[in-house]
């Protein structure tokens, strides 16, 4: 029987995403069985049924026991900051344990040691585009053609009170520039606070993501529609923004050192 990696979640759509993704990665990597552990109290109702949804064969309620590895004991490191970072790479992930195991307070994008950011990048987006998803929701998607809109994520609630976070947080100042340096391109808006929403000038070339029919898939819906667009605009060390860009593979810029950087995620 081959050793496995147990994903232990417990966080909001974005890092629940972003752990899974990793590991599966490191679980192919390493040739390890996946279970992820679904027992977890502190899982909200709305995450679990998109997890279930895109991952339910690898679900359980009743993992075997497992080792749990501390992060900062088998992920090397450039820089820590306590929360997310960096778009592509936040450690490299060193196998060094027999048995079966977790990687504990995982919010991160772990590479495996020997693995180039190129390499995960792409297999990354293949892995998001094999997934898939409810008849409903595709059927929802199709109804919007963005390829000539940019997307556009900001951030702006609990991230404003996590003190880790709070020195790589994007302005909401340096959105409203953006949109307006942005001109009369065609911009989708999405933002998890309603109050930004409402100060967002209206104006035919601005559209805001409508409802989906299951409300706990509004979240997700929101990624899928952000993933849809030639460009996203997302919000620097937010995990929504950041798996947005993996699910298509769409290029994103994002705010760090008080200057917008583009990350070229489109790979022929």
């Amino acid at each position: 029987m081959k050793q496995k990696l147990i994903i232990s979640i417990g966080n909001q759509l974005g890092n629940c995403l972003r752990i899974i993704t990793s590991c599966l990665i490191i679980a192919e990597h390493y040739d390890l069985d996946v279970l992820i552990d679904m027992k977890n109290t502190y899982l909200q109702d709305k995450d679990r049924a998109v997890i279930n949804a895109l991952f339910g064969d690898k679900c359980s309620l009743n993992p075997p026991p497992y080792s749990k590895l501390d992060y900062v004991n088998c992920v090397s490191f450039d820089q820590f900051y306590g929360t997310n970072f960096h778009l592509i790479c936040e450690g490299r992930f060193k196998k060094q344990i027999e048995t079966d195991f977790s990687i504990s307070s995982n919010i991160y994008s772990v590479i495996p040691a020997d693995m180039n950011e190129d390499d995960y990048v792409a297999r990354k987006i293949r892995l998001y585009k094999s997934l898939t998803l409810p008849s409903f929701l595709q059927n929802e998607l199709n109804q919007h053609d963005l390829h000539e809109y940019i997307g556009v994520h900001i951030r702006y609630t609990d991230n404003l009170t996590d003190k880790s976070k709070q020195p790589l947080n994007t302005p909401l100042s340096a959105f409203l520039e953006k949109i307006t340096q942005l001109g009369d391109q065609k911009l989708l808006i999405v933002s998890d606070n309603k109050d930004v929403l409402k100060n967002i000038p209206r104006k035919d070339t601005i559209i805001f993501a409508n409802k989906c029919s299951n409300p706990l898939f509004q979240a997700f819906y929101e990624m899928c529609l952000l993933s849809k667009t030639k460009l996203i605009i997302g919000s620097n060390s937010s995990t929504f923004s950041y798996e947005a860009s993996f699910l298509q593979g769409t290029d994103i810029e994002l705010y760090e050192n008080n200057t917008w950087k583009l990350y070229k995620i489109n790979r022929p």
